[in-house]
């Protein structure tokens, strides 16, 4: 009986500017594989590279060959003009960040 092919799948994980963790990782797991394969790029190991929100940024500079690292050093670089924290202000309080209300949104 002929042995079945395994499928790797490279699946990352959104959440906005926590998006720089799932970076740090792909850049310590490009290094890795880089020790026993250095001639290949990261997204040849896997079948498939998928992402959700900001994953899906990173899993497309993956396909694109773009190496991890410069990925995680763009998200550092970045951050504030990518994710301004300007969505809590959209959410009532009573006072201070753990006194919100989330009954009403009122319009930005």
């Amino acid at each position: 009986m002929a042995e079945k092919k395994q499928f790797k799948i490279l699946s990352i994980d959104g959440g906005g500017i926590r998006g720089l963790i799932p970076a740090k990782v792909l850049e310590d797991l490009e290094g890795e594989l880089k020790k026993t394969e250095p001639q290949k790029k990261l997204y040849e190991h896997f079948d498939l590279v998928c992402g959700t929100s900001t994953g899906a940024i990173l899993a497309i500079g993956i396909a694109l060959g773009i190496p991890a690292r410069k990925l995680a050093h763009f998200y550092e670089e970045n951050a504030k003009n990518i994710f301004p924290r300007f969505i809590l202000s959209c959410l009532p309080r009573k006072s201070g960040p753990l006194s919100m209300q989330f009954t009403a949104i009122r319009s930005c």
